[in-house]
């Protein structure tokens, strides 16, 4: 709607009925030029809203795809140091180490990466 020109048609058929002395007609364009007033502030509001909002989404989807790209740089950190104490120690000892990291790190990422999807499916953003 374009919310000006009916402002300014208002306008001057208020200035008409001010100039015949209508207090009648000067009322009621009075409460329609409010109620205009009222929509105009609204669309913009709502506008403002949904660009704000479109902006958090976008900033929260950037931060959830850095998180999981985090998350891989963990898990393949856990894998290296995991066979790093492989090599580094007798080969019992080595092997009962990494393999109770191995598990550790396995139930934690089944656990968080579990979560974080769910996180990531879950948001959605609704606007007007």
């Amino acid at each position: 709607m374009d919310y000006s020109n009916m402002l300014a048609d208002i306008d001057k058929a208020l200035e008409n009925a001010i100039a015949l002395g209508s207090k009648q007609a000067i009322d009621s364009l009075q409460s329609e030029k409010t109620y205009i007033e009222r929509q105009a502030q609204l669309t913009l509001l709502r506008a403002e809203l949904e660009q704000k909002t479109k902006k958090i989404s976008t900033e929260t989807k950037e931060i959830l795809n850095g998180n999981t790209q985090l998350f891989e740089e963990w898990f393949h950190e856990l894998t290296n140091i995991e066979n790093q104490l492989k090599i580094s120690f007798e080969s019992k000892t080595g092997k009962a180490i990494g393999t109770s990291l191995m598990d550790k790190r396995n139930k934690l990422c089944q656990y968080y990466s579990q979560d974080y999807r769910e996180l990531q499916s879950s948001f959605k953003v609704r606007t007007f």
